[in-house]
């Protein structure tokens, strides 16, 4: 996943609600919680089909229509692509200085790369998702769960990668194992290691104020970090 900036398309957005897709398809960094994560995953690839593979069995005809009308992210793209070949949507994109061609390949490649994440996770018989951001600073990404078991004692990991401008890649790993949580922070760059370091006592806050006990926390320089994901579609997105 590469994504450069993305801005929204002002005033467009209020005449033509199609647009709207992006923004709920690629959130502000600002803007990320846990809900928007978790409906974020949700509604993108083998995670959305199953949900409505359980609406059809349980929830019927009118849970299937309520997550196709407002959760599909597929739908909503295929829907936006359709509006751009309106004249008038034409004329509007064109007076506000927007490129109606480069919404088009923005809209494609958002799709293109939807379909290879349900496609690899066929292949490979696990989860992979597309989670495009809008976050300037983010060059490419990656995010992975795992649930760890032991005989009795179960673990749950999350690796973050994140290559960014300019500090370079950063490599987070975090650990819940018997209610503790223990993060290990890997930066290319030493002054984002000594960053990372001056911040350690606001993370430990945080996890605090989240009722979240942060057992041990280790910071360290990497001369270079690799990613493990398979390669999506390249997106390189100014608009």
């Amino acid at each position: 996943m590469r994504i450069k900036s993305f801005e929204p398309f002002g005033s467009s957005r209020a005449s033509f609600p199609q647009f709207l897709a992006l923004e709920r398809i690629m959130p502000e960094i600002e803007k990320l919680n846990s809900e928007v994560l978790k409906k974020s995953v949700e509604n993108s690839g083998v995670l959305f089909e199953t949900k409505l593979k359980l609406a059809v069995q349980d929830g019927g005809p009118e849970r299937l229509r309520s997550l196709l009308a407002g959760d599909d992210h597929k739908l909503e793209l295929l829907n936006l692509k359709a509006a751009l070949q309106e004249t008038q949507v034409v004329s509007l994109l064109r007076d506000a200085g927007i490129k109606p061609s480069e919404v088009g390949t923005l809209v494609d490649k958002l799709i293109r790369n939807l379909e290879f994440f349900q496609i690899s996770s066929q292949v490979h018989d696990a989860v992979y998702t597309f989670l495009p951001l809008s976050w300037q600073a983010l060059k490419e990404g990656e995010l992975s769960f795992r649930k760890n078991s032991e005989e009795r004692n179960e673990s749950y990991s999350c690796e973050i990668n994140l290559d960014l401008e300019p500090t370079g890649r950063l490599s987070i790993a975090v650990t819940l194992f018997e209610g503790h949580c223990f993060i290990t922070f890997n930066a290319e760059d030493q002054g984002f290691k000594e960053l990372i370091e001056e911040e350690k006592d606001m993370l430990n806050r945080r996890f605090s104020e989240a009722g979240l006990i942060l057992k041990a926390v280790n910071i360290a320089r990497r001369q270079e970090i690799q990613f493990g994901a398979g390669e999506a579609l390249d997106l390189n997105i100014k608009i």
